[in-house]
């Protein structure tokens, strides 16, 4: 028993030398290949045609997380024209944090493919578009740094922020979060931190902006 207990505990160290081993190597790539800024146009106007998009992502930081799913909603003369959702299977497991909060595990995500498999896709969906989307700079960042790994070529991107302009034009509410402004307006019904779901709700959210904006002058 002692022997065989020995001996697991061995293969338990080797497999974690291993995996850490495996994420150094995964970390260097995602630095080496890093933009040397996340650069993209701020947009003050929201445009007749223009596409939502929003991550739900293993963490914060795109040098060392990963994107596990992404929305897309895009928009033409203030009508839905299409709408898009895929699960992402990340290189690394998903924490038990980030599955609390967006209801994605690595179960959910067992038969996806990994994010070179449709990183090209996306940014065909993208390309040439306004890009809306709260906190836009946590998804940017995200995508210009995913892009840069696929050494995908890209012009600079004309983004919207939705955080912004309710800042600017949303008083007397307890945050600008987007899970906070869905309640408020009864933006969309469905589960905050489904990158569709939020993806419907900051499309409403930028017309009712727009809205708002034109009472200004």
């Amino acid at each position: 028993m002692e022997y065989d207990q020995h001996t697991s505990r061995c293969k338990m160290e080797v497999i974690h030398i291993f995996i850490q081993e495996e994420r150094n190597l995964w970390l260097n790539k995602k630095y080496t290949a890093a933009p040397r800024k996340y650069d993209y146009l701020k947009v003050g106007k929201l445009t007749d045609t223009f596409v939502v998009l929003d991550f739900e992502t293993t963490g914060f930081r795109p040098l060392e997380n990963e994107i596990i799913q992404y929305g897309l909603v895009e928009y033409e003369n203030g009508r839905v024209v299409n709408e898009k959702s895929q699960y992402i299977k990340p290189d690394f497991g998903i924490p038990r944090k980030i599955t609390s909060i967006t209801g994605i595990s690595d179960s959910t995500v067992r038969n996806s493919p990994g994010i070179e498999e449709v990183i090209e896709e996306l940014y065909c969906s993208l390309k040439d578009k306004t890009i809306v989307a709260h906190n836009a700079a946590f998804d940017m960042k995200f995508l210009l740094q995913n892009l840069a790994e696929a050494n995908i070529e890209h012009g600079r991107f004309g983004v919207i922020d939705t955080l912004s302009f309710a800042r600017r034009y949303i008083r007397n509410v307890p945050n600008h979060k987007l899970p906070t402004l869905k309640k408020v307006f009864d933006l969309d019904s469905g589960h905050s931190h489904d990158a569709l779901n939020d993806c419907r709700a900051t499309g409403k959210l930028a017309l009712l902006l727009y809205e708002k904006s034109l009472k200004e002058f």
